[in-house]
């Protein structure tokens, strides 16, 4: 692994400790929420990132096998659509502050 895919499996380890920590956050405040577009929002927000977890771990996975040639670009998607879920989490969590 040369230093740019390093430095990629270091980013997507950090937004995924992020990324349990938002998704924490809004599981506790799930229960106080009480307005149905809320919770139809906050429902939404946690089906995506349940998902999410789901998929990224398969997309690791498969990047363990991969060769170095194909491991680049999957780690880039990865940490794109790492990031992207984290924003939609993060956005959830300050809209219910």
């Amino acid at each position: 692994m040369n230093l740019f895919s390093t430095l990629m499996v270091l980013i997507f380890f950090a937004e995924s400790f992020w990324e349990i920590r938002l998704y924490s956050r809004l599981s506790q405040k799930a229960p106080t929420v009480r307005q149905p577009v809320e919770q139809a929002r906050l429902a939404k927000v946690m089906r995506l990132e349940r998902r999410w977890n789901l998929f990224s771990w398969l997309l690791v996975l498969a990047a363990l096998i991969l060769p170095e040639h194909l491991f680049m670009p999957l780690a880039c998607v990865l940490v794109l659509c790492e990031t992207l879920v984290v924003m939609r989490l993060d956005q959830e969590d300050r809209r219910l502050s």
